[in-house]
């Protein structure tokens, strides 16, 4: 279906009620982009066979036909794109990264406070009010106590 906010394509005419109409059990079970590829095909193959002429956001689908112009095949290029199982980064920065997720981090300045301190810095006037601060930020409370958690049993 793309994405506009990434700059991600979509096939050429479909909607999310067309493909619902080709694959209604994509709301009962995750399917996989060659189901739909087979399952287009087979209707289009079905409508010759009935001599007529296939319907286009089907064709579309079939042969990766997208709103945006790729240098490529639509749909290897989009799986690179969202497969985060293999990220298009360095070596090197996916060794930070597991640096970041599974290395226990010191909370002695990671507090709110500390934060709230580089949002009045930086004059991100969005999140300057307490009461904008405070709902913006409440969900991540339970995930810093955590961290604080594990920093205690890991390193104290």
């Amino acid at each position: 279906m793309g994405d506009v906010s990434d700059n991600i394509g979509n096939i050429s005419q479909l909607s999310e009620a067309r493909l619902m109409e080709l694959m209604p059990e994509i709301a009962e079970r995750p399917v996989t982009v060659q189901e739909v590829r087979n399952r287009a095909q087979q209707k289009c193959d079905e409508r010759i066979a009935e001599k007529k002429k296939p319907l286009k956001w089907q064709e579309n689908i079939v042969n990766g036909v997208s709103n945006k112009h790729y240098d490529g095949d639509f749909y290897e290029i989009n799986k690179i794109l969202v497969d985060l199982s293999e990220p298009l980064v360095t070596e090197a920065a996916k060794e930070e990264i597991d640096n970041m997720r599974y290395n226990v981090q010191d909370p002695e300045d990671r507090t709110f406070e500390n934060l709230y301190s580089f949002i009045l810095e930086d004059d991100i006037t969005d999140l300057r009010s307490d009461k904008v601060f405070v709902s913006f930020f409440e969900p991540f409370k339970k995930l810093v106590n955590k961290e604080k958690e594990r920093y205690k049993k890991e390193i104290l």
